[in-house]
Parts: structure tokens; sequence; C-alpha cells
């Protein structure tokens, strides 16, 4: 399972309310094959350090720094390494107050949190170690600390965004499991909406209503058809605020047929009350669209 949000982990206060980002915008990287998604007014710039590739978003207030660093991975590459080089020659001096073994939103990761004093300025890191693919990635985030309590959910938001432009190598990749349906035309086959997965990331109950603290809304489906060329896509909708909340895509494994997942996290922040759904779509198809409370 995916850990808390690490920022958020170590803070004992969040921003208040919740933003529906509409503008967002993806930044994609086919040769390094990530893609991250950033709100429209953040700065960005990329940069190569020897055969490292550097992407680094900055907010207009620069209180919020997120770096991708993406590098060629052999086959000793692990994340234990990773982490160990990343320590020693980039945050040199940070004090390690998490670290466990995790995913991000379904990529196998090594998730990390840090206090740092950065030139007599204190900060917290969140870090995500990467190896997937042939390639390695260090996803990281800082905030100032004592602007973290409004700063934090937006970082984690960001962080959570990123993805792979290729199926994660390990099979748990969006929680996509090894299931094999039918052949043909894609199709859905039973969608579920609910507040909790189990180990195969399955939603085994159909929720429609749900609190506005409920921290993530998982979505869970069935369907048929082989649908590795093309990936799905999820849009959230609040419907009362005639609004897209939140759209991503989902690569899945050449099969024909099998059990996808998806959520949508408030990353701490209550909900905004009233009428939400999600569609999930394929090819430029809508195939199906489920709605649901917050109450």
């Amino acid at each position: 399972m995916k850990p808390l949000p690490i920022l958020c982990l170590w803070l004992l206060f969040m921003a208040s309310g919740f933003s529906l980002w509409s503008q967002e915008k993806w930044i994609s990287d086919n040769e390094m094959q990530f893609k991250i998604k950033i709100p429209p007014n953040y700065s960005q710039s990329k940069i190569q350090d020897g055969s490292d590739k550097i992407l680094t978003v900055m907010s207009p207030d620069q209180n919020i720094f997120v770096r991708v660093r993406a590098m060629k991975a052999t086959a000793q590459f692990t994340t234990e390494i990773l982490q160990q080089v990343f320590e020693q020659n980039i945050i040199k001096g940070a004090q390690r107050i998490m670290n466990e073994a995790g995913d991000l939103h379904g990529i196998p990761a090594r998730a990390s949190a840090y206090s740092w004093n950065v030139e007599g300025s204190d900060v917290i890191l969140a870090v995500y170690y990467i190896v997937q693919n042939n390639f390695a990635y260090v996803v990281w985030a800082a905030v100032p600390k004592n602007q973290a309590q409004h700063y934090s959910a937006i970082a984690d938001g960001i962080i959570d965004s990123f993805d792979l432009l290729t199926p994660s190598s390990s099979g748990t990749f969006a929680g996509i499991s090894n299931n094999s349906g039918g052949s043909g035309q894609v199709a859905l086959i039973a969608c579920n909406l609910g507040m909790q997965v189990d180990n195969n990331y399955r939603v085994n109950s159909n929720v429609q209503t749900f609190t506005a603290h409920t921290h993530k809304i998982h979505l869970g489906f069935s369907y048929r058809g082989n649908t590795y060329a093309t990936p799905f896509a999820f849009k959230w909708y609040s419907r009362t605020h005639n609004q897209l909340v939140q759209e991503y895509f989902l690569n899945t494994p050449n099969e024909n047929g099998g059990h996808g997942y998806g959520f949508i996290s408030n990353n701490g922040n209550p909900w905004p009350q009233g009428k939400y759904y999600v569609e999930i779509w394929h090819n430029g198809k809508m195939l199906g669209s489920t709605d649901f409370e917050i109450q």
C-alpha cells in the first residue's frame, strides 16, 4: 500500500480548504519516460547533469520546490543504492525522519522524509526513490519548515502526480492484476467506488456517499479486451461546481482483460460538499461513469 503523503505525515496541521485545479499542465520527458503535473503558474527548468536529467519546478513565491532527477539504471541499481548516493551527494547533512518501502500510486518506491538546514533555513523534504524499466528516479519536494502548514498539501499533490510513460516492470503498476478475460472490443464489466482496497487493489464495496474528510476515494473496475496500446483515462468531475477536478491515465499489461484501479485524494483537506462523478475513457470513447456525493 502507498504510504501516507510524506510531508503531511510529519506535520500536525494542514492548509485549510481544497483546491479544484482544472488547469494543471503535464510535463513529459519521452527520453527518461516520465511525466508530472504542475499548476499552470509554476516555473520549470530542465538541465543536464552528466548523464542525469533534472527537472525543477518552483512556485511563484518560491516556497514550494519540486525536482525530478532521472537517469539510466543498470541491473545493479536498487532503491537503497539510489538513496545512499542521493543522501551523500545531494542532500548531505539532512536528517532522515522517515524511511520505508512502499509505492507511489502503484509504482514501487522507497519513501523517505528529512529535516534539512539549507543556508540557515530549516526545510522539510519528501523523497521517493524509484528504479523501474531500466531507469532510476528521485522525485522530491522541499518546503520551509515554518511554512509547511500552508504548503505541504500542494507539494504532496504535485509529487503524487508523477507517473511512468511505460508500465512498471513489477506487475503492480497502478494496481493491475493478471486476471484474464475476453478478447475483442474493450468494455467495462464492473465498476465500484469505496473507501478501502485489499492487497490486490480491489475495491470490495460499492459506496456512493462519502464524508468531506474521506482521504481517498478508490475506484476499482474489471474490463475485457486488450488496452495495452492505449491507456485508460479517468476524469473526475464536480457536478455541483461544474468543474473537472482531476484527470490521469492508466497503462495496462498486454493481456485480454483484467482489473484496473485508480483513486482521487483530497491531500488531507476537507472535500467541498456536493455531487461528483467519474468517467472511464479508452481510445477516445467513454466506457462508463459512476456518480457519488460528498456530504
